[in-house]
């Protein structure tokens, strides 16, 4: 997010969700699966998976 330039909050907003529920994505309180790959693609990132993990 840094390299973007981006904040919590805007990241939150462009996906249309609280700040509190992003922040629980990203400390893996929720899996929130759909959620994880619309930040990957906002950030222009990749996302890797294993059996019973998302990175």
């Amino acid at each position: 997010m840094i390299d973007k330039g981006m904040s919590m909050t805007q990241l939150a907003s462009q996906l249309g969700i609280s700040r509190p529920y992003l922040t629980e994505i990203f400390s893996g309180t929720r899996k929130a699966k759909k959620q994880k790959q619309k930040i990957a693609t906002i950030l222009g990132m990749k996302i890797v998976t294993t059996k019973n993990t998302c990175y």
